[in-house]
């Protein structure tokens, strides 16, 4: 695995949140001999193996002056890792950031895009760095289970409604039952939308013999990926089982996969599918 080779990295801030991709990510560099500096967001669980990496615990306040400290470090790239908690903000802040943090997260990205760059950052995807580890290609279905043309047709439903959700920043997933929304991603994110979908599914009758539905997760139409890409990881597969599902699709070179072996193998055991598409795969 090769760290991004248009840049010759020996040292990078990496702005971490909650979850387990600041943790791969850290490995992988680290295992390439790139000096990380970890900027922590609050949710970041270090381990004790990166804790001494921790340069500075990073909120929408000091973020400016953490950039300072790592370029007096040396330090001219940054990338963002993990999960943020929505800031808590006095209520009586009428301040651009407080308009822009309950406007969308596009709109907040790209404020944090904005100061890193006029502070003479170069932003780098978490994914530039290792894209193999992290993405798939489309029409990659690496599962025992494949979707039937019912599924495909679920997809293609989720798919025009997570497009039309991203253009208005909304969510990034939907889950599809015989061309049925039965539950879309919102500000409380995947999981919560899986165990809604869980507890509706059951509701809708009557269902044909063997529908089960479909999760389709995608980037919105100008996500910023540099800072905030979706991902799934073990712990998707086993709640898209929990709900019923029959399998999850991604868009591909979009989302990204965290522990990919462990994602396949967790969907063999559970018989799901997993397919990683273009939309005109479809």
């Amino acid at each position: 695995m090769m760290v991004r080779s248009t840049v010759q990295l020996d040292r990078i801030a990496l702005v971490a949140g909650s979850g387990r991709y600041p943790e791969i990510l850290i490995k992988i560099l680290r295992e390439h001999r790139v000096k990380v500096g970890i900027m922590a967001l609050p949710g970041f669980d270090p381990k004790d193996q990166f804790s001494d990496l921790i340069d500075s615990k990073v909120t929408l306040e000091n973020f400016r002056q953490c950039l300072t400290q790592q370029r007096q470090n040396g330090c001219q790239h940054l990338a963002f890792a993990g999960g943020v908690q929505r800031p808590n903000v006095p209520s009586n802040d009428t301040s651009d950031m407080l308009i822009d943090i309950y406007s969308g997260d596009d709109t907040v990205l790209r404020d944090i895009v904005v100061v890193a760059e006029n502070e003479g950052f170069e932003i780098i995807g978490g994914h530039e760095l290792a894209p193999d580890c992290f993405l798939a290609g489309g029409n990659w279905i690496p599962t025992r289970h494949q979707p039937n043309d019912g599924n495909r047709r679920d997809i293609q439903r989720a798919v025009d409604i997570v497009d039309a959700m991203g253009r208005v920043d909304v969510g990034q997933a939907a889950v599809v039952v015989c061309q049925l929304c039965v539950a879309i991603e919102t500000l409380s994110g995947t999981d919560a939308m899986l165990k809604f979908a869980a507890q509706t599914i059951n509701d809708i009758k009557p269902l044909p013999n063997e529908a089960r539905g479909v999760v389709y997760k995608g980037s919105k139409p100008h996500q910023e990926l540099r800072l905030d890409m979706p991902s799934i990881g073990p712990q998707t597969i086993r709640q898209v089982h929990q709900a019923g599902l029959a399998g999850i699709a991604i868009e591909a070179n979009r989302v990204l996969l965290l522990d990919r072996q462990d994602i396949i193998a967790e969907a063999d055991r559970l018989g799901v599918f997993i397919w990683s598409l273009n939309k005109s795969d479809l």
